[in-house]
């Protein structure tokens, strides 16, 4: 009866600690599907969102305007802790500018920055929950650097 009672507890537990968090896979595919509707301009501006990549080290998107034009972002999840403020549509890396951007309009002008608008669109805690999906999908990164 007690080893019993030690598989069932030990099944339990290895249900628990499997059940928390979700996967990268999971992680991913929801960024994309956020990404295009949220971390955009508006619908009038541009013409697609283009996924680029979406992994744990890099993401990549590219917005193309109905003029020809386009604005690219670029970062690294993994180098920042993100955080994002409920109600404010803003998405910030605490360790400063580690988004680059380039935009055609703007002659391929490079800036990297560290703030990046979030479009509510009705979801009035978007900007924190992509802060914590980016938390999340950095801790899969392979690449990361160590602190010392």
């Amino acid at each position: 009866m007690k080893t019993l009672k030690t598989i069932l507890t030990a099944f339990l537990l290895l249900q628990t600690v499997v059940s928390f968090g979700q996967t990268k896979e999971e992680t991913i595919e929801w960024l994309k599907e956020k990404i295009k509707k949220h971390a955009v301009g508006s619908e009038e501006s541009f013409t697609r969102v283009e996924i680029i990549t979406v992994s744990p080290c890099e993401i990549s998107y590219k917005e193309v305007y109905k003029d020809g034009n386009y604005h690219h972002e670029q970062f690294d999840p993994s180098s920042s802790v993100w955080e994002g403020k409920t109600g404010s549509g803003l998405l910030r890396a605490k360790a400063g500018a580690v988004i680059k951007a380039t935009n055609t309009s703007w002659n391929n002008r490079i800036l990297y920055i560290s703030e990046k608008a979030i479009h509510l669109n009705g979801v009035p805690d978007i900007a924190e929950r992509f802060a914590k999906a980016l938390n999340h999908l950095a801790t899969f990164c392979q690449n990361k650097k160590e602190t010392f």
